[in-house]
């Protein structure tokens, strides 16, 4: 039963990324994903790279997030099993903080020095 439910659950999850990555040059039922080292610049490349970073770990705070939750509700009132989800789901919010925050400062900075990043 486990099996199905992490199953079922990580098919929602991937779904809409499959659907989204789909682009007007992409053929149907393919996904495509732009070659990174296309770019003009080595800022193109560091922000190209950068943002795959990104998104990659937001999906996988947001599936942390889902996991502990799920052994939340399957901890059937146990301390350990209830720590240990509120850890996953704890760690999973400071993941994503740390993440949105490094996009900022990277942002913040190259704004203060007043880099002309061409992309």
């Amino acid at each position: 039963m486990k099996k199905y439910l992490i199953l079922a659950l990580l098919i929602v999850l991937l779904v809409p990324i499959a659907i989204s990555a789909q682009e007007e040059d992409c053929p149907a039922g393919k996904i495509c994903i732009d070659n990174p080292t296309t770019s003009k610049s080595l800022w193109g490349l560091l922000d190209k790279v950068i943002n795959f970073i990104f998104y990659i770990s937001i999906s996988i705070a947001s599936l942390m997030i889902v996991v502990g939750a799920y052994f939340f509700l399957t901890s059937a009132g146990e301390p350990g099993k209830v720590q240990t989800a509120k850890d996953v789901i704890m760690y999973a919010l400071i993941g994503l903080v740390v993440v949105f925050l490094s996009k900022a400062i990277i942002a913040l900075l190259l704004e203060t020095f007043g880099v002309d990043v061409e992309f």
